[in-house]
């Protein structure tokens, strides 16, 4: 096998992962629930997500990271993860971990998590994000608030459309869809470096480098016939 065969072998071989890890929002499979979520950044515009997963160890944090939003988190050890921003709203991760962005003052803003009931009533969770397993058909939000942040009376279907979600995921029925539905202001994703771009600028750097090593193989092969010949 000639060395450019090896090389572009290799090369296939190390960005392929990263090609694959991108999935695009919507994009279909088999799943076993969904889940809605309100996003309430203290803006205007609320932010509306759906997830349809097959995880059954989801939890209200993994749901963000699966639907790829811009999000830090700090961990506790064995008491869990607590959230300090979510689309660049929020504090940094050393405020984050003292108080979890809280200050002195009791009014002062954190990222709350909450939940519908059966009822669908809206409940603060005293667990928080990193302990509630998500199951299917819940609807659950994370606002940015020292109070009430008076969220919207919206059912599942409603937050689903809002989402811009399928008309079988609005209806309930994920099984025959995996995906992501996210309906926000295109002005919350700028400036955000999101991880298919991090992954696209590592698979720029390997190739790079494997095409450099490449390059000095076949230098080195070539010495060696002058060397023979």
């Amino acid at each position: 096998m000639s060395y450019w065969a090896t090389l572009f072998g290799l090369i296939w071989a190390l960005a392929l992962p990263s090609s694959l890890a991108a999935q695009a929002p919507g994009e279909r499979a088999e799943a076993e629930g969904a889940a809605a979520m309100i996003v309430d950044t203290g803006d205007a515009d609320l932010i509306y997500v759906v997830v349809a997963f097959d995880d059954p160890d989801m939890t209200a944090i993994d749901l963000m990271r699966v639907a790829d939003l811009p999000l830090v988190t700090v961990s506790f050890g064995g008491l869990g993860e607590g959230v300090c921003t979510i689309f660049r709203t929020g504090c940094d991760v050393s405020e984050c971990r003292q108080r979890l962005c809280q200050t002195g003052d009791p009014e002062s803003s954190f990222w709350q998590f909450w939940n519908q009931d059966d009822a669908g009533e809206w409940a603060l969770s005293a667990l928080g994000g990193g302990a509630y397993q998500v199951e299917n058909g819940d609807v659950v939000a994370w606002a940015w608030t020292g109070d009430d942040p008076q969220l919207p009376d919206l059912s599942w279907a409603e937050v689903a459309l809002l989402a811009d979600a399928p008309e079988e995921i609005v209806a309930g029925n994920a099984s025959d869809s995996s995906g992501v539905w996210v309906n926000a202001p295109a002005d919350v994703w700028q400036d955000d470096e999101s991880p298919s771009i991090t992954g696209t600028l590592l698979s720029t750097g390997v190739i790079v480098l494997l095409a450099g090593v490449g390059l000095f193989l076949i230098r080195r092969q070539r010495l060696r016939d002058v060397k023979v010949g």
